[in-house]
């Protein structure tokens, strides 16, 4: 594998669960980058540094990943000649559905990564487009890096004993390093239990978009720490906000309440 230390790599990403399994997934391939919690954030970075590859979110809270894309692609037309190459961006998106794709694409993104992010397939796509990277770099080759399309892509124990979780993904995705997956479940309750609040909060208030925000957030992070339960009651919900018909909610958030204090206890009794 081409994981040479020379590549600069910026992670785009909002949710602390999500950067701290993706910047893991990274240093154990070989990587290392830095990180940034929204696009202005990025943009800011990137004006003091050269990167070679961004890995963003698409959903982020203000400057999102479309947009973040749209004004690197900006920021290089405007600079033409001052850097050897344009950046590549690789887009990490939950809706693998082949109309996200081209909208990834159309505002300048290079490929998509689904969420959760598996490591074998973000190995894959770091390989091919150092690869590419690398060879543009050596021939001093100022032309774009082309653009490629991607191909499509139980009730809980409440004494912590089994928690709701998908341990073959946890396990494949912490390289079966039981002590990160320890801090990982750590820092995603810690999280979780914000959001859940969030949730609560916005739904009593009817504010859609709110409940929306918050649900796709507990959605993500569920996602990749396996906590299937509370991934699907979250994507739920962030459907309902869409639809502004808060339907059911309250059964919803019970299964997610019962999962993630499953999954606290777990926590607590094996730190």
């Amino acid at each position: 594998m081409n994981n040479d230390s020379s590549l600069k790599v910026l992670l785009v990403e909002d949710n602390p669960v999500n950067q701290k399994v993706t910047l893991y997934q990274l240093k154990s391939l070989g990587y290392l980058a830095d990180v940034s919690a929204s696009g202005q954030e990025a943009l800011a970075r990137m004006a003091e540094s050269d990167y070679d590859l961004i890995l963003t979110n698409c959903e982020m809270p203000g400057m999102d990943g479309y947009a973040l894309t749209e004004a690197i692609r900006r920021l290089e037309v405007d600079a033409v000649g001052d850097r050897p190459l344009p950046v590549v961006v690789l887009a990490m998106n939950a809706d693998n559905t082949p109309q996200e794709q081209s909208r990834c694409l159309a505002v300048g993104m290079n490929d998509v990564l689904s969420k959760p992010v598996r490591k074998d397939e973000l190995a894959l796509k770091l390989e091919q487009w150092s690869q590419k990277i690398f060879t543009a770099r050596s021939q001093g080759s100022t032309s774009e890096v082309p653009l490629e399309h991607p191909a499509p892509a139980a009730s809980p124990d409440q004494d912590g004993s089994n928690p709701p979780l998908d341990w073959e993904h946890l396990h494949q995705m912490s390289d079966d390093s039981y002590e990160f997956e320890i801090e990982l479940l750590t820092v995603f309750v810690e999280d979780a239990q914000v959001h859940l609040k969030a949730v609560t909060t916005a739904i009593a208030e009817s504010n859609y978009w709110e409940v929306e925000q918050a649900a796709h957030h507990i959605k993500g992070a569920s996602a990749n720490v396996g906590a299937k339960t509370m991934q699907a009651a979250a994507a739920e919900i962030e459907q309902q906000a869409r639809r502004q018909k808060l339907e059911g909610t309250a059964q919803l958030l019970t299964e997610i309440e019962q999962a993630l204090t499953s999954i606290e206890k777990f926590v607590q009794k094996n730190s």
